[in-house]
């Protein structure tokens, strides 16, 4: 994810001081290959076979090398906390100051939906209509649910403002929409088909319910990537959202965001409680999806986004987003929603917009989906290299990721060191700012 320059003057001092019966040696690898969120850049550069060691010394590193780069056990690379907290920081950010080309997106599907509640009557009956309503202040399995029962006016006047302190409410709006009104509508505008997708859909044109929820039902949910998600259950039978808390991982509901596993007092409350996949959630180690996700170097919360099958056909059916820049920006707008909302990661969202509907590869993105880390979200990510805005939360979000390796791990690994060869008493904001300066932290290297 990023070349840290620290890290390898680590490596540095640990070929002074190896020796055959120096048993931190394999710790302290394993700590630094940790601090990586995609580790096989670090492991990449540890080349010990240019060490000055005896060739016994040699040997033995080098099985420990191979040792620790092939045996970290599942469960370790699923507790790994790097990636997740970088994915929270950078959403955070977005959810926090939404760039004005995501909230552009965002209203130009808001202007289509608005065309059908403005005409409501016309296309949803009453029953339709009811339940939409009705849920968006009762949902509680996404954020967004608003803290008092909508009109249809109340409704209109959010998405028509498109205000960016909205965030959550709109994305659960498009949400709900999207799993009621348009699998529902009595009839449908001449307008709706999808774009660019493969030949199987392209050009067909969307005008009968059977029609929309065949292609929302069978041909994207319907994958063969949603036979394997790779959960376990942990509170099948606690649906009932708790009343006064911000965090109750017992039955799964909390209002803390993002996808870290922990508690963390960095990390911003909402003004409401939801449940959250990271908390009902366990992986499935048997799962082969989990092992690949997990060896490949990618943060696991709940597999494969299910809700994504509702967002893209809302974006492309509804929204009829004829840019590719500008579906590119929705589908990021989902991964904030998405990632921030303890939900699923960045792949776990993108990976259902490529499997059926191809909107990366077709559009010359190099978006592999049995790729790592780098070859999924960092292909994402490169998309937007050339928007300023984004380029600044990107720095920030880093930031936030040495700032948090500083005070978990790094420390950690070199008070594993020689300590005559490292200054200990550096505080986390000195050797932040020293890690700061040593490290390259850009996704475009």
């Amino acid at each position: 994810m990023f070349y840290s320059e620290f890290l390898l003057d680590c490596m540095a001092e640990l070929r002074k001081i190896a020796t055959p019966t120096n048993i931190k040696v394999e710790s302290i690898l394993r700590s630094m290959l940790f601090t990586m969120p995609d580790r096989r850049m670090l492991e990449a550069s540890i080349d010990i076979e240019s060490w000055e060691l005896t060739a016994e010394k040699k040997a033995i590193l080098l099985e420990k090398k191979e040792s620790i780069r092939f045996h970290h056990s599942l469960k370790e690379l699923y507790l790994s906390p790097f990636s997740r907290y970088f994915e929270t920081a950078l959403c955070l950010k977005l959810l926090e100051s939404p760039l004005p080309t995501m909230m552009a997106a965002i209203q130009k599907i808001s202007s289509n939906i608005l065309l059908v509640l403005n005409d409501y009557h016309h296309y949803l009956a009453d029953t339709e209509l009811a339940l939409f309503l009705d849920r968006l202040s009762k949902q509680h399995f996404v954020p967004g649910r608003l803290s008092f029962k909508p009109t249809i006016a109340d409704v209109i006047l959010i998405l028509t403002e498109n205000k960016s302190s909205n965030f959550y409410h709109i994305m659960n709006i498009h949400l709900l929409f999207a799993d009621i009104c348009l699998r529902n509508l009595k009839s449908y505008p001449n307008w709706m088909h999808v774009p660019r997708v493969d030949s199987s859909v392209v050009g067909h044109v969307y005008q009968t319910k059977d029609a929309v929820c065949a292609f929302m039902n069978e041909y994207l949910y319907q994958s063969k990537m949603f036979d394997d998600r790779g959960r376990i259950f942990k509170v099948r039978d606690k649906y009932k959202a708790p009343v006064d808390t911000h965090l109750n991982q017992n039955n799964a509901f909390s209002s803390q965001q993002g996808i870290v596993l922990e508690y963390n007092e960095d990390l911003p409350l909402a003004d409401h409680i939801w449940r959250q996949d990271r908390f009902y959630t366990d992986p499935d180690y048997a799962s082969p999806y989990v092992m690949t996700t997990l060896t490949r170097g990618l943060p696991y919360v709940a597999g494969p986004s299910g809700l994504m099958t509702l967002l893209l056909p809302l974006a492309m059916l509804v929204g009829q987003l004829d840019s590719s820049d500008d579906l590119f920006y929705y589908i990021l707008s989902c991964c904030v929603y998405m990632v921030s909302g303890g939900l699923h990661s960045f792949y776990e969202t993108l990976m259902t917009a490529e499997d059926k509907l191809k909107v990366f590869s077709l559009n010359g993105v190099r978006f592999i989906v049995d790729g790592d880390w780098q070859q999924t979200v960092g292909e994402f990510l490169r998309l937007f290299h050339d928007d300023v805005n984004f380029s600044d939360v990107l720095e920030n979000a880093y930031d936030d990721l040495l700032l948090y390796n500083a005070r978990i791990k790094l420390r950690e690994s070199l008070s594993l060191l020689n300590p005559n060869e490292f200054v200990l008493i550096l505080s986390d904001d000195e050797l932040f700012k020293l890690m700061q300066k040593l490290a390259s932290v850009s996704f475009f290297l």
